[in-house]
């Protein structure tokens, strides 16, 4: 009986070591899903500046304003610092998910890691009783 007890103390350590892992590789995936889906949200926001950009200058260019002074250098600096502000949202709202993901993955992985080690103390007092019960 002893044995087996020790045979469990053994597969429930195993058993919270792998669980651990498969969270932590699960967590990374999520936070490399994330750091992906950030960069694309800010190649987008760059492309749509560029457009707005250069729709703004025609506009203004077909109206017969100078492009390179006054109001217009104002509105084309308003929008760059309004995109400047969104990106650096996105920037900071992707990198918070990435950490928030880690950290979850850890968690989540110390959760496994613990109850792989309760088991194994269980199986540890199982057994350490089946001898002491057993006596000389």
């Amino acid at each position: 009986m002893g044995y087996v007890a020790a045979a469990l103390g053994i597969i429930s350590l195993i058993q919270g070591r792998k669980g651990k892992k498969a969270a932590n590789r699960a967590a990374e995936r999520e936070a490399a899903a994330e750091k992906f889906l950030t960069g694309a949200k800010l190649e987008n926001l760059r492309v749509d500046e560029r457009v707005l950009r250069g729709q703004t200058i025609a506009a203004v260019a077909g109206s017969g304003i100078e492009v390179g002074t006054g109001s217009p250098l104002q509105i084309l600096a308003e929008q760059a610092r309004a995109f400047g502000r969104e990106r650096a949202i996105v920037k900071q709202v992707g990198a918070t998910k990435v950490a928030a993901g880690l950290q979850r993955g850890r968690d989540v992985g110390n959760q496994y890691m613990w109850q792989g080690v309760s088991g194994a103390l269980n199986a540890a007092a199982m057994a350490f009783g089946y001898y002491k019960n057993k006596g000389p």
